[in-house]
């Protein structure tokens, strides 16, 4: 039934996708997924996958991990069947277009950063591999719960920012039960892609990893090193530049 309704949609969708300069990739079990002919782009869209609560939520990450890293804009989208593809041309229509300036936005939303937050066990979890990955002075080029206005103009955070000169990275660190399609159902998972696709077309490549993720230490650390690419010596280089006043512990 599954196969069904994703060829249904391929069928339907291709045409349109082509005529963008996108092309099919392949197929993967929670949908398709489509790069562009000239550019570093990639599309994913999940189908009906609010309804696989078997899937795997670190498959999940992994996958968008991967395509993230690959590409230089990754966008992902959300449907449930061929019904849904008005909406689908309307979002990438929306996120492709010119970016809307930004002093017409409508801004609102909770200011949490007027709270201090204690890091979650997630976070906590990945501060510690990413100073083992990096070094421990690496934790100063990071920003927890970063403030963000998503093209809606409503106010979001990030977990982590990673600014650097070879790119910058959102990293979202999701539990299970608050991320998984299965678990948040359509509406709050269209929520986080729209968050998630507001970044990427700012130049944000958002990575995503769950406690289960990070639970093979030396798997997570090597993770850390190749998608975070140079970020060894891009960190050391704004540490240099933002602490060099401070003195080294003894």
């Amino acid at each position: 039934m599954e196969n069904s309704i994703i060829n249904d949609v391929k069928k339907e969708i291709s045409p349109f996708l082509d005529n963008l300069n996108y092309q099919y990739h392949e197929t993967r079990e929670t949908g398709l997924i489509y790069t562009h002919r000239l550019q570093s782009s990639c599309l994913k869209i999940d189908i009906n996958i609010c309804q696989l609560s078997h899937y795997p939520y670190i498959s999940y990450t992994s996958v968008q991990n991967e395509l993230v890293h690959h590409y230089d804009l990754f966008l992902r989208f959300s449907i449930k069947s061929v019904n849904d593809l008005e909406r689908f041309k309307k979002e990438l229509e929306f996120f492709t277009s010119p970016e809307p300036e930004p002093d017409k936005l409508k801004r609102y939303g909770v200011n949490r950063q007027e709270q201090a937050i204690d890091p979650t066990l997630p976070e906590a979890t990945f501060e510690e591999y990413f100073a083992q990955a990096f070094g421990e002075k690496s934790l100063y080029a990071l920003t927890r719960e970063a403030e963000y206005y998503d093209y809606d103009g409503k106010r979001r955070y990030i977990d982590y920012v990673l600014k650097t000169t070879n790119g910058d990275y959102a990293i979202e660190l999701n539990g299970e039960q608050f991320h998984h399609p299965a678990a948040i159902k359509e509406k709050r998972y269209a929520s986080q892609l729209f968050k998630q696709n507001s970044l990427a077309v700012e130049g944000y490549k958002v990575f995503r990893w769950s406690q289960r993720g990070m639970a093979d230490s030396e798997k997570f650390i090597q993770e850390l090193k190749f998608f975070l690419v140079n970020s060894h010596f891009l960190i050391a280089r704004l540490i240099l530049n933002r602490y060099a006043h401070l003195k080294p512990f003894n």
